[in-house]
């Protein structure tokens, strides 16, 4: 991949991954014995190689990541023979990639449900980004909504959140704030109106959170 995608993606990823990239085929191949990495994040094509083949010469030596795969063609029907965990094609939107990986880390952690896919989904369709620390905040405060909606945010979920991270509920309120509003600026419209029909300014946080637990519940059936 080019060093542009691999900056791109590194950008996106949160300060609590440990992300290293390279874009040389042979120097990939030392690196990732080296450090043997939880997840590996592999082109189909590389310049002058197979990236397929740098897979394969992963695997012989031992070494079994979990893989994403970034390919130019859709080649999902050959994803078992290939042994990779998730394919994305080319070109595709750098937030996707970046989902795709946190989504890959919640399977290293085994920590997949089907509400933190949703989750994962949702927010990946309004825009936030996983880097901002808002972004971590805004997970963790759905998942405990999901489980108990009634809760309240200021008394009950922000210092749930904040006891979590060892930080303090007017952190967490502040960053999930910050991030909505960066997600907000951002929006093209579509998905925003979904979700939050005729709204004409930047929804507050329980504004938000009551929205896409009605969402959620809906998709719960």
């Amino acid at each position: 991949m080019s060093e542009t995608f691999c900056d791109s993606l590194k950008a996106l990823l949160p300060d609590t991954m440990t992300v290293d990239v390279c874009t040389d085929c042979e120097n990939a191949f030392s690196r990732i014995v080296s450090y043997e990495p939880d997840i590996l994040v592999i082109p189909s094509h590389l310049p002058g190689y197979d990236g397929l083949y740098l897979l394969q010469a992963v695997r012989s030596v031992g070494i079994h990541p979990t893989v994403l795969l970034v390919a130019l063609l859709d080649i999902s029907d050959r994803a078992g023979e290939l042994k990779v965990d998730d394919i994305i094609l080319r070109p595709c939107e750098m937030l996707a990639v970046a989902n795709k990986v946190l989504a890959l880390q919640d399977k290293v952690n085994c920590a997949v449900t089907p509400v933190r896919e949703w989750i994962r989904n949702f927010l990946m369709s309004l825009g936030f980004k996983p880097n901002l620390c808002g972004y971590e905040y805004l997970f963790k405060t759905l998942e405990l909504l999901s489980e108990n909606p009634g809760q309240p945010l200021t008394k009950v979920i922000y210092p749930a959140v904040a006891k979590q991270i060892n930080g303090s509920w007017e952190q967490i309120e502040h960053g999930i704030r910050l991030s909505v509003k960066d997600a907000w600026n951002r929006h093209n419209g579509k998905m925003w109106d979904t979700y939050f029909p005729g709204a004409k300014k930047r929804p507050s946080n329980s504004v938000f959170f009551t929205s896409a637990i009605q969402f959620l519940r809906r998709w719960q059936g």
